[in-house]
This record gives structure tokens, C-alpha cells and sequence, in this order.
């Protein structure tokens, strides 16, 4: 083995070449910036099985011996350092508090000389990244556990909307008096069921609804009341789990894409103008040469943004290619496009329903009243649906009057949105789901007479700008 034959060397020499062992003789083959950029990238991932082989690399007994070489140790110890300055750098980033580690490590490096040993260095490392996979274990059941609060808090939220939308219409009707006495004693019957329902699922936080004899207003405060508390102690509860969530999703990524070639060539020419389209998207062409002849291809954005950006921007390079043939250029672009989006699909499929959640908690957190941002959600929520019901009903005047419910809450939720920004995730999921009505935008247009609604309505509305 070349370790141990240097070894021997270094016993039987007065001096020994740093360079006669290398560390990638001991690092299965990787020099000390690749064990950087690979570690980076474990942690990056969450990847605590890769993190747990990284820190076996440098248990070895060969790693040991290395070290342990006075000559060696020295002369690679600027190397070592870098490798400490990186953990340091990812413990931060992992939210860590471990200082008696980082002096730890620091004293391992200041003690240059005799006293500096291949164990204590290894054993610095491996305690720093002890602490980084404790930290992510610790971190991922907190979003698991988020995950299972927050899918519990949406159902039984959503179950509380729908029962205070009956109550109110059953409250309605037994305060009309336009009922007989046999007709009276079923709505309150149904209030009371209602009443019992809420109580089941909510227990003690439910005190003081009174569904039968209370006025519709103060009955209606309450369960909006009972709407926000839930959600502020969902938030309280799961604080740290939905804030990863939040930060993943909202964390800038670059990806790069790859190179147009010579721009004075069709193929690098139409490149330019495919990544131009999404510039203002967070796709950046950056010059490989000072006269601008080819340049690389960047995008640099969050990941519902990567979502919808490089798949359309991967479509476009697919359609070109199809026109020019097969290329390295287009070839590699498409390689990068498609492994940064499988990288993206990884980050989404981990945290984006958990975000949705936090944020619709976070919005019914500020209140519930009418006009407040929870408010008009709800209400907004109810107009898709009385057009999808007016849609499927194909009724000519119930889809006009839907169309005009529809646009002006369309104008709500547009000031909504100007004002809390980072709800309109949440307002374009219910504005998606205007989509899966079996009527198309086309029939919209056809139905509602004198009136361009695609223009229009939908156009104003959230998710459609």
C-alpha cells in the first residue's frame, strides 16, 4: 500500500517530501477541496446516512496515521484547516449552537508541533459533525411532526368553514319567522347538532358557542375566533418546523444550465433569445468573453419560481432542438435542466404543502373578520365554488351573477395580495381550482352575454394575471 511504504520511508529518513503521500491517498481518492465540496453538499441535502459514511472517512486508521506524521501533518495543515473552517461554516448554516466544538477544533489546528495529532484532529471533525446530524435528525422530526399538526389543523379547519357557512344559513332561515313551529324545531335541532359537532372536535377552546339562542353576529365572531386561536396555537406548537419550511421554500438556489456557444451561430443565437425570455424571471445570461460571444446560462430563483421557470424554459430548449437536431449544447442544458428540477421537485415535495399550511395559519392568525385577509379568502373561496356550481348548472343567469361575485372579489383579493404578498400562494390554489370545472374558459365567453369574461373576471383574478 503507498501510505504504508511511505510510512516506512519517513522512519528511516531525516526528511520526507510532504509530497511523496498526497491526502487523496487516503480520502478514497479525493483531494481535501473535493471532501469540502462533497460534505457541502451532503449537508445541503439532509442526507444523514451520506453524512454519517463522510464522518467513517475520516475515522480511518489510515486517516489516523497521515495525520500523525509530523511531517505530513504539517504540511498539509492549511489543507485540515479549510476542512475546519467548512464544518464550522455548515454548523452554522444548520443553526448549531456548538461552540465548545468550534474551540475545539480551533485548538486542534493552533497546536502546531508535537502536539498536534492526527486523533485530535479527527476527532474535532467527528464531533462537529456529530452535531450537524443530531441537528437534522432533530430538525426533521420537527417537520414531520408539522406536517401531521398542520394536515389535522387543515381538515378540521375546513370542517369549521363549512359548519359556520350552515350555521349561518340555518340562523338565517329561523330568524326570518317565515317558519311554522313543526319547521322551527328542526332548524334548531340541526343548530344543535351542529353546536355539538363543533364542541366534539374543539373541546374546551369551543366554550361559550351557543348556536340556538345566540345572535347570528356574536355566534359568528366566535367561531371566527375559534378559527384564529386554532391557528395561532398550530403556529405556536410547530414554530420551528413550519420556519424550516418557510425557508426552504423561499431560499434562493442558482442552477446552471449550461452555455449557448457562439452567439454569431443560429443555434447560440436563438439560446440567447429563449434564457432573454426569462430574464426577468431570475434567468441570467452571463458573459464567457469580454465581447459578449457566448455566454453561460444561469437561473437563480426559489422553488416554486425553478418550478414553473425551468420547466418552461426546458420546453422551449426541447422545441429548438427540435428544429436544429441533436446538439451538446441543447443536450447539456437539458441534462442540467432536467437534474435541477428533480432537485427541486425533492425540495417541494418535502416542504410545499407544510408552507401552504404555515401561511394559511399565519393568514388566519391576523383574524377572521370579513375584511380581513382570512376573510376574504373565505369569501373568495365560496365565489369559485358558486361558479363552478353555476357553470355545471349551465344556467345562463346564475353563471352572469357568479361572474360578477366572482370579479369583485377578483379586485379583494388583488389588494389582498398588494398588501401581504406572500399569500398569494394560498389564493391561487383556490383560483386553481376554478380550473377544474368541466366548463371551459371558452364557454364562459359564449354564456355570458355582452360580456368578455376572460377579459375580464378571470384575467383580474389572482392566479390568472
Amino acid at each position: 500500500m503507498i501510505l504504508d511504504k511511505a510510512l516506512e520511508k519517513s522512519h528511516k529518513s531525516s526528511y520526507l517530501s510532504p509530497n511523496t503521500v498526497q491526502t487523496k491517498d487516503v480520502l478514497n481518492g479525493k483531494s481535501i477541496p473535493q471532501v469540502q465540496t462533497e460534505f457541502s453538499k451532503i449537508v445541503e441535502s439532509k442526507d444523514i446516512q451520506a453524512l454519517t459514511n463522510y464522518k467513517s472517512l475520516f475515522n480511518s486508521t489510515d486517516i489516523q496515521n497521515f495525520l500523525n506524521n509530523a511531517y505530513l501533518g504539517k504540511a498539509h495543515l492549511s489543507e485540515l484547516s479549510g476542512v475546519v473552517n467548512n464544518l464550522n461554516k455548515n454548523l452554522a448554516e444548520t443553526g448549531t449552537t456548538a461552540s465548545k466544538t468550534g474551540n475545539l477544533m480551533s485548538s486542534a489546528f493552533s497546536l502546531i508541533g508535537g502536539a498536534l495529532t492526527g486523533t485530535l484532529i479527527t476527532s474535532a471533525i467527528d464531533l462537529g459533525i456529530n452535531f450537524i446530524a443530531e441537528r437534522l435528525q432533530r430538525t426533521q422530526k420537527l417537520v414531520d411532526a408539522a406536517k401531521s399538526a398542520g394536515q389535522e389543523w387543515e381538515q378540521k379547519d375546513t370542517s369549521l368553514q363549512t359548519q359556520k357557512q350552515q350555521y349561518t344559513q340555518l340562523k338565517t332561515l329561523l330568524d326570518s319567522g317565515s317558519l311554522s313551529e313543526q319547521e322551527s324545531v328542526s332548524i334548531k335541532q340541526q343548530l344543535l347538532d351542529l353546536q355539538k359537532q363543533i364542541i366534539a372536535t374543539y373541546g374546551e377552546q369551543a366554550k361559550g358557542i351557543d348556536l340556538v339562542n345566540g345572535n347570528l353576529k356574536s355566534q359568528v365572531d366566535l367561531l371566527n375566533q375559534l378559527s384564529a386561536d386554532d391557528a395561532n396555537k398550530l403556529l405556536n406548537e410547530n414554530r420551528t418546523g413550519m420556519q424550516k419550511a418557510a425557508d426552504e421554500m423561499n431560499k434562493e438556489r442558482e442552477y446552471s444550465l449550461g452555455s449557448t456557444g457562439s452567439v454569431s451561430e443560429d443555434l447560440g443565437k436563438n439560446l440567447v433569445e429563449i434564457a432573454r425570455k426569462y430574464t426577468g424571471k431570475g434567468m441570467e445570461l452571463i458573459p464567457l468573453y469580454p465581447d459578449g460571444s457566448a455566454y453561460h446560462i444561469q437561473f437563480t430563483g426559489d422553488a416554486s419560481q425553478a418550478q414553473e421557470v425551468l420547466n418552461s424554459f426546458a420546453t422551449d430548449v426541447r422545441n429548438l432542438q427540435n428544429e436544429f437536431g441533436d446538439s451538446h449544447l441543447t443536450e447539456i442544458i437539458l441534462e442540467n435542466a432536467e437534474s435541477s428540477l428533480q432537485e427541486n421537485a425533492s425540495i417541494l415535495a418535502t416542504y410545499q404543502d407544510l408552507y401552504n399550511q404555515y401561511l394559511k395559519a399565519d393568514l388566519f392568525s391576523r383574524g377572521m373578520g370579513e375584511n380581513d385577509p382570512a376573510g376574504v379568502l373565505n369569501r373568495y373561496t365560496a365565489a369559485v365554488q358558486s361558479y363552478n356550481a353555476a357553470l355545471l348548472s349551465g344556467d345562463p343567469s346564475a353563471i352572469k351573477a357568479a361572474s360578477e361575485e366572482f370579479k369583485q372579489l377578483s379586485k379583494e383579493v388583488n389588494n389582498v395580495i398588494t398588501e401581504f404578498p406572500e399569500y398569494k400562494n394560498i389564493f391561487d390554489l383556490v383560483t386553481a381550482s376554478l380550473d377544474t370545472s368541466s366548463a371551459k374558459i371558452s364557454k364562459f365567453n359564449e354564456q355570458i352575454t355582452g360580456e368578455d369574461t376572460t377579459d375580464g373576471s378571470l384575467r383580474e383574478s389572482p392566479g390568472l394575471l
